[in-house]
């Protein structure tokens, strides 16, 4: 089983909340959690252009974001995978992604910030 590394905003404290969750349920050596800035961060830089937006998750050489980052978390959780299953299932996963990205763009935390640098980043 590949190792999946979460790349989060260590400056949001909803985020940060919801990291140290998951520290306890996932073991290490299947979810690495990492924060978005750390040594090593740049060589994703262009793919985690709204790291201070959105969880990304790499298993192997995929790239998962939002929503999909957390399906992928819960699928390699042993407490977490019957919630996994549920999360594939078609409205599910259409309201999921919904609540996902509510919740992603109106949480209010220190990194709120780097929205629009990482607008200026694409530009």
């Amino acid at each position: 089983m590949a190792r999946l590394i979460v790349f989060y905003d260590e400056r949001c404290g909803f985020c940060c909340r919801v990291v140290t969750m998951l520290a306890k349920l996932s073991p290490p050596e299947v979810v690495y959690l990492k924060a978005a800035e750390m040594e090593g961060f740049t060589q994703y830089a262009s793919t985690l252009q709204n790291r201070y937006r959105d969880l990304y998750a790499l298993s192997d050489e995929t790239m998962f974001q939002g929503y999909d980052a957390y399906l992928q978390i819960a699928g390699k959780t042993p407490l977490l995978k019957p919630l996994a299953f549920l999360m594939r299932i078609a409205f599910v996963r259409f309201m999921g992604k919904k609540i996902y990205r509510f919740i992603a763009d109106h949480r209010t935390c220190e990194s709120d910030f780097p929205k629009d640098s990482a607008s200026k980043e694409r530009g």
